[in-house]
């Protein structure tokens, strides 16, 4: 056991690996798209990074957090909704994600990640193919352009999987009863999202959902 977890470590510290999302502040802490690429570069993998960040969070403890984990903040940009904005995110996507191993996007439900730049990371994976992972909260809202891609691992909380499930508008459910509504409904959520495996996260339960 322990020989097969050092050789996929060892394996692991051989990706490139591209996080692309918002970052936010926790308790003055940076989370979001920063410490998924912190766990990354803490596991051995190659981080190309490229995050938004809002006015909530300070440039000097994410400069700081980042640095820790030799992760370059070169491509992080200060967020402000605009057109031109929205096309230098793509421009970036296309110079840090072209020959990556894996994706992993990171969207908050702030509606950062627009159509434009989805699509983007998408026909970069139709000419270049690599793992996408996707940890979303409001994948509904833009899943007709997530569909434009191979999702390999798709993380909602449960909240987004009852409105995939069209039941955002039940009653209060318990855990217990939203542990069966995901249970009885795991491959309509993988159907309906187009991923090989999920997992659905709520206050109490994590559900893992997969067809490999």
């Amino acid at each position: 056991m322990l020989n097969a977890f050092l050789e996929l470590i060892d394996h692991f510290k051989k990706l490139k690996i591209g996080v692309i999302g918002e970052t936010r502040s926790r308790n003055g802490l940076p989370y979001g798209a920063a410490a998924v690429a912190r766990n990354v570069a803490g596991l051995g993998g190659k981080v190309s990074f490229l995050s938004f960040s809002g006015d909530g969070i300070a440039p000097g403890p994410l400069s700081n957090y980042l640095k820790e984990s030799r992760i370059s903040e070169e491509h992080v940009i200060k967020f402000k909704r605009s057109k031109e904005l929205e096309n230098e995110i793509i421009d970036h996507t296309r110079e840090l994600f072209s020959d990556q191993d894996a994706v992993i996007i990171v969207e908050k439900g702030s509606g950062i990640m627009t159509p434009g730049i989805i699509g983007s990371i998408a026909d970069i994976q139709s000419k270049s193919p690599s793992l996408i992972a996707v940890n979303s909260d409001s994948f509904s809202a833009n899943r007709q352009f997530y569909l434009k891609m191979k999702i390999r691992l798709l993380q909602l909380n449960s909240e987004e999987a009852m409105k995939l499930l069209g039941m955002e508008n039940s009653v209060q459910i318990s855990e217990q009863g939203l542990s069966e509504i995901i249970k009885n409904n795991s491959r309509k959520i993988l159907e309906v999202t187009s991923s090989k495996n999920a997992l659905v996260t709520s206050d109490q339960n994590a559900f893992i959902l997969g067809k490999d």
